[in-house]
């Protein structure tokens, strides 16, 4: 800390220009002061005037009438709409395709794969058969088939359509779409 003494022993002038310096700073603090305030203000007005013309820009879009766009809109709908429903009937036809290339040949001709063994007794005119046996069904009558064995087609007859199950092949599937 400065002693009085030291003080004292500053020069009049010298104080003088201190205080003018002082009071100099003083001013230009108080100007920096006062132009920090108005641009502020400005600022603030600026945002405010924005924000209004905003809120105006945002009222007149909200009110507008898009006359001039309202037939183009629903003619590029409609178009979405029609592409979506051809899109829709073109799975529909691939589900189709798809489900006719897996579905299993139920009706004669085709093969049939046996379930249980079937026993047709001697001389009845139905066929018996082991578990696992193909079968070629080349009749049909309400439940039953009438066919003979795969392994040895002299043997043939009836058998009840509920002992056997189709039994997919991809050759029979083409032959038939080769023929219509």
């Amino acid at each position: 800390m400065a002693d009085v003494a030291d003080v004292a022993d500053v020069e009049p002038e010298s104080l003088r220009d201190l205080a003018r310096v002082t009071q100099a700073l003083s001013k230009a603090r108080l100007q920096q002061s006062k132009c920090e305030g108005a641009m502020h203000q400005m600022w603030k007005d600026l945002i405010a005037s924005d924000s209004a013309k905003v809120t105006k820009a945002a009222e007149d879009l909200q009110n507008a009438k898009f006359e001039d766009y309202d037939p183009k809109i629903a003619a590029k709908k409609e178009e979405n709409n029609a592409t979506r429903s051809k899109l829709e009937a073109l799975r529909e036809e691939k589900r189709r395709i798809a489900a006719e290339a897996t579905e299993e040949r139920s009706e004669p001709p085709c093969f049939r794969r046996v379930l249980q063994d079937i026993d047709g007794g001697v001389d009845s005119g139905y066929l018996s058969a082991r578990k696992g046996t193909l079968l070629v069904a080349n009749h049909r009558e309400e439940d039953h088939f009438y066919g003979f064995k795969l392994a040895d087609p002299v043997d043939c007859g009836w058998w009840l359509a509920s002992l056997t199950e189709p039994f997919p092949t991809k050759g029979a599937k083409e032959s038939d779409r080769a023929s219509s």
